[in-house]
């Protein structure tokens, strides 16, 4: 009989956000955090942040069909579909664009090297955007909630950049024409440099305007 281990992923940098018995108690109850995995028992194998995350499975079908057919070894072992980790709510959550298979980008455009062409909004606030300009209304970040400021979506400030580099492994190996399983692009940023970037954002993904 195959002896198997639970593996619970940290998030933060390197995995290292700190987690007591009761912020891992309160984890659980509020649905947040990675979600746990099993492995063989003494298995070495690190479990990616775009594994655990299930962004690997946005740049490749491959891996998103082996994880609908066999269960995404987590704890459940049921398939996460296009629930994808916010590393701002710490939350599994549907995005506007569920996939990108093939790199053409949000808009078929493509993917550049500031991380113009990967996704930027879940699929409510895709949905909440529509909503707001089929009535005539702009979008005003301030009243798009918590989870966002001013300038846009608060996952991509500057102290996200960690994951996003993890997160779009594939997609930046893909878009510089390197092998799926080469590292992660060290020089990879996706926070937002300037608070423009949102109409550009709003124009390419919502819209699929060049």
């Amino acid at each position: 009989m195959t002896r198997l281990q639970m593996v619970w992923p940290k998030d933060g940098r390197k995995g290292s956000r700190h987690r007591g018995f009761f912020r891992g108690f309160n984890d659980i109850l509020t649905g947040k955090g990675p979600d746990m995995f099993v492995q063989r028992y003494k298995s070495s194998a690190p479990i990616t942040p775009e594994r655990w995350g299930n962004w690997d499975t946005y740049h490749d079908y491959p891996t998103h069909l082996q994880e609908e057919l066999n269960g995404a070894a987590t704890f459940a072992n049921s398939p996460r579909g296009f629930k994808r980790y916010d590393p701002q709510t710490r939350k599994y959550r549907k995005w506007f664009i569920p996939e990108d298979w093939y790199g053409v980008g949000v808009n078929g455009n493509g993917v550049f090297e500031d991380g113009d062409g990967y996704p930027k909004f879940t699929r409510s606030e895709g949905r909440k955007m529509l909503r707001r300009y089929a009535q005539g209304r702009r979008v005003d970040p301030s009243k798009m909630g918590k989870e966002w400021n001013t300038q846009g979506p608060r996952r991509f400030r500057q102290g996200h950049d960690w994951f996003w580099r993890e997160a779009h492994r594939i997609g930046e190996n893909r878009r510089q024409g390197l092998p799926f399983d080469d590292p992660i692009n060290t020089n990879f940023f996706n926070h937002q440099r300037d608070p423009l970037d949102l109409p550009d954002w709003i124009r390419w993904e919502i819209f699929g305007q060049p």
